[in-house]
């Protein structure tokens, strides 16, 4: 084989091989080997890993992909959204967070109130184990929301 002819097919070997490698260093979680299954299929991880979207924008994206041939049952679909949100989202700053901020993350109204009182009364918030005191909000909750905030 003629090196003209080669350098595609390494070129192509190459693209495989990044894809393989991006997918091997996807995010460990619930909903990581659905989106495997339903997404990669059509395309490489490298564009998603690089994503900060908001959950909505993912919805919306998976939503267009589903129009445009994606397979998958609701709660399939479910599970992507909540992983890229988990995952691949812009981080939401507690100490410049909105109650309804807090509430698209999947706190309660009563919590997300209960996190902007804590803030004001305390000053800014340093850290998930100041974030953990606030009256009111489950320290599991908090725990559970570590890869989506940031203070």
């Amino acid at each position: 084989m003629s090196i003209s002819r080669l350098i595609p097919v390494l070129f192509a070997a190459l693209a495989l091989a990044t894809v393989a490698f991006a997918q091997d260093e996807l995010p460990a979680g619930a909903g990581k080997e659905t989106f495997r299954k339903m997404c990669t299929t059509c395309h490489g991880t490298e564009g998603i890993v690089r994503s900060k979207m908001s959950k909505e924008r993912w919805a919306t994206i998976v939503d267009d992909m589903l129009s445009r041939g994606a397979k998958g049952t609701d709660e399939e679909i479910d599970q992507v959204v909540e992983y890229l949100a988990a995952n691949f989202s812009k981080k939401l700053n507690v100490n410049k967070a909105t109650a309804s901020d807090f509430t698209a993350l999947g706190l309660t109204a009563d919590e997300a109130q209960a996190i902007i009182k804590y803030r004001v009364e305390q000053g800014s918030v340093k850290d998930f184990e100041a974030l953990a005191k606030a009256p009111g909000v489950a320290a599991e909750k908090v725990a559970a929301l570590k890869g989506r905030l940031e203070f």
